[in-house]
């Protein structure tokens, strides 16, 4: 799966959770087949795509295409049997145990990719008045995408069909129980709480979420990321990455000394061993000053920086071009030298930075103060073993002042 279908999937299942539950129809109604091909080439292509500009039903409709194309499916074919024996149970408490004992034999990756897409269905069964869908009409929807029979060949039994819409049912229904009463809550706000003030996505600043609509990110499913030189980043912190990202855009422009402040160590320490094991970890309750260090932590160590060390001395002569113009040219042309993966990151990365840059009267962190704290992260020189010289310490930070007031949307 490429990497920017991660971020669009995302995207798409923030669209589906705000627009769908007041949508009559959603999943069941079929849409404009040209419209669902070119989304589908867009976003396989890697070309940026606007999400909320698209037919809810497009986006809905590409959704379960993209889940029905899963290898082995996201329940699992090879638990197929004994997912459809949830229901032989007899009490709802033993359907709820023997559904959440076949959750810890999936990958977390698809544990995770779950609680997001039943956090939707459950939202839009609560607006079934509205939308036309109870748990029923979505089951028969959704449940041929995320379960298919061992043997993908093979036909499916007209009974084993109806058992397997009667589990997904089973599961909207629970869903609080099995998978935390937060899931409905993990993509911010829906159609039926939500203002009617949505911004169109895509723009830098927008990328996280606005800081009065916190938007949670979905973690890269059944693969690792791959950023930079070989650098494999596990899925689970992908998603922290992108968690941490959006914390820090919400709380970190109102805080003074944000990437510059040191948070406490022994903190520290714990949020990186839990987040290297894989934990669980609610950024929320953290100290923002905190995950910010273990954010630039992370940047430090991708094998080959950020920016790439393989273009050090080139990013270093980008302030050598005399106009802003030629500079940001000179900038842009190094970014397409960069994995697309490396891209996305800074594009999140320096729409942070531009939010907390103009909140500096508040936070004291000017482009200047904000360069210094994350130049060292995001580019080294080739040859880590050897000592900076000051001189190109200075031109680095430099540098990475023109990405926050000189046309950052125009260079990213």
């Amino acid at each position: 799966m490429p990497y920017t279908l991660l971020f669009f999937l995302q995207d798409m299942l923030s669209v589906i959770n705000r627009k769908g539950p007041l949508l009559e129809g959603i999943f069941r109604k079929s849409t404009c087949i040209n419209s669902c091909r070119n989304l589908k080439e867009k976003l396989n292509s890697g070309d940026r795509v606007n999400c909320y500009s698209k037919s809810v039903h497009v986006v809905a409709c590409v959704l379960k295409d993209f889940l029905e194309n899963i290898e082995g499916s996201l329940l699992s074919s090879k638990l197929y049997e004994k997912w459809l024996g949830v229901l032989n149970e007899v009490t709802e408490k033993e359907k709820i145990n023997a559904a959440q004992r076949l959750l810890t034999q999936l990958p977390k990756a698809n544990v995770v990719l779950l609680r997001y897409l039943f956090g939707v269905l459950y939202n839009i069964e609560q607006q079934s008045s509205s939308n036309q869908m109870t748990a029923y009409d979505l089951s028969v929807c959704i449940a041929p995408s995320i379960l298919c029979p061992p043997n993908t060949c093979s036909l499916e039994l007209e009974d084993n069909f109806i058992k397997k819409a009667s589990l997904v049912q089973f599961l909207i229904e629970n869903c609080l129980k099995i998978f935390g009463e937060d899931i409905t809550s993990l993509l911010g706000e829906n159609s039926k709480s939500c203002h009617n003030n949505e911004k169109a996505a895509g723009t830098v600043n927008s990328l996280i979420g606005f800081r009065e609509t916190q938007t949670a990110r979905l973690p890269g499913v059944m693969q690792a990321f791959t950023l930079g030189l070989g650098y494999e980043m596990p899925y689970t912190l992908l998603f922290f990455l992108q968690d941490m990202l959006s914390f820090i855009n919400e709380k970190g422009p109102l805080t003074e000394g944000i990437f510059r402040k040191p948070g406490s160590i022994k903190s520290c320490g714990i949020l990186k061993k839990k987040l290297n094991s894989g934990d669980r970890v609610r950024h929320y309750s953290k100290s923002v000053l905190v995950v910010a260090f273990v954010l630039k932590d992370f940047l430090e160590n991708i094998e080959g920086s950020l920016l790439s060390s393989d273009l050090y001395e080139k990013w270093l002569g980008v302030l050598d071009e005399v106009t802003q113009k030629e500079k940001i040219n000179a900038a842009q042309r190094l970014l397409t030298q960069l994995p697309k993966a490396n891209v996305v990151l800074l594009r999140y990365l320096f729409g942070v930075l531009y939010n907390i840059e103009q909140q500096s009267s508040s936070n004291q962190m000017t482009a200047y103060d904000l360069s210094v704290c994350i130049a060292p992260s995001i580019l080294c020189p080739p040859n880590t073993c050897s000592l900076e010289l000051e001189d190109n310490f200075i031109k680095k930070v430099e540098r990475s002042l023109i990405c926050v007031p000189w046309g950052l949307e125009s260079m990213l």
